[in-house]
């Protein structure tokens, strides 16, 4: 379990996954997210977002594309 207070930021290529059990509260840039765990916080994201049935997001998000399972 992770817990991150503050942003993130993903420059290079990949993926960032946050599992479950994890929590950001802040900002997250990033090319590709997945999300499994929580965020409260606004998501950055130029490609793809994807939503697991597991995750919770509370903010904005801005993506290319918005995946929710």
């Amino acid at each position: 379990n992770a817990r991150v207070e503050g942003s993130i930021e993903v420059r290079e290529q990949g993926k960032l996954v946050l599992e479950r059990g994890s929590l950001v509260k802040g900002t997250i840039k990033a090319i590709d997210i997945d999300i499994f765990g929580s965020v409260e916080g606004d998501i950055d994201c130029e490609g793809l977002v994807s939503i697991r049935s597991s995750a919770f997001v509370q903010g904005n998000i801005k993506s290319g594309r918005l995946v929710i399972y």
